[in-house]
């Protein structure tokens, strides 16, 4: 595995609501992101990875799709530690924060240890909503997509987002559907779940992030709600 850059996003007590709506198609209605239409696309990766053209719950590439809290597989009114899967919570002074993470935690003092730090497949939005071998990448996996393809920051059919061009000149179009947090990034930014806990804060899960001038990798607060990208082996 190579080394993960991690950055804190959010302090670990944070927790306040959060409110979610899926991203938007260009005629305004939400994307029903029909698995049937989805279409893999081998970028010429060494590993020979296969990545979706579009996000999980999106009806098209340029669709913003749904947003899921780390560990969880589907989208939600409100994206807090009261409506997380994995945690018990009390009220802190800003809202709902965590009393304890009862699933993929490394450290005594947030809950249970049990050293999960790769999502389950019961707990991978990719696998549970398009089915098959589907699943969400790992670090690596996005590490090897950045350091293989060219990247540029453009827009399709008015949507912003990073066009990421393979070797063998294939491409794939990553919406800046930015986060349900505040400050979102909407339209600006992209931040998409990787499958892997961050060890050192087990509040955070790890994710990939771009702008126009960045392309990074970090990791982010586990119930803020981001898309996902969909990966599977080559064929």
């Amino acid at each position: 595995m190579k080394k993960m850059y991690t950055v804190l996003a959010a302090t670990l007590f944070c927790g306040a609501f959060l409110f979610a709506s899926c991203g938007k198609d260009d005629d305004g209605n939400n994307g029903s992101g029909d698995p049937e239409t989805l279409q893999w696309v081998d970028l010429g990766l060494p590993s020979g990875l296969q990545w979706a053209d579009r996000n999980v719950g999106a009806s098209k590439p340029d669709d913003y799709g749904s947003y899921f809290s780390w560990a969880e597989t589907e989208p939600k009114e409100s994206y807090g530690w009261d409506t997380y899967r994995y945690c018990t919570y009390k009220d802190g002074i800003a809202g709902p924060v965590y009393d304890q993470i009862t699933k993929y935690n490394t450290i005594e003092g947030y809950g249970p240890v049990d050293n999960k730090t790769v999502l389950e497949e019961m707990d991978d939005a990719a696998t549970a909503n398009i089915g098959g071998d589907a699943y969400t990448p790992t670090i690596e996996d996005w590490e090897e997509l950045i350091n293989n393809t060219t990247h540029e920051y453009t827009t399709k059919n008015g949507v912003n987002g990073l066009k990421l061009t393979g070797p063998n000149g294939n491409s794939i179009f990553l919406p800046a559907a930015g986060t349900k947090n505040l400050p979102s990034g909407i339209g600006a930014k992209g931040y998409y779940w990787s499958a892997e806990l961050n060890p050192e804060y087990p509040t955070e899960g790890k994710f990939f992030f771009f702008s126009a001038s960045k392309v990074d990798t970090g990791a982010k607060v586990r119930i803020d709600g981001l898309p996902v990208r969909a990966v599977r082996a080559g064929k």
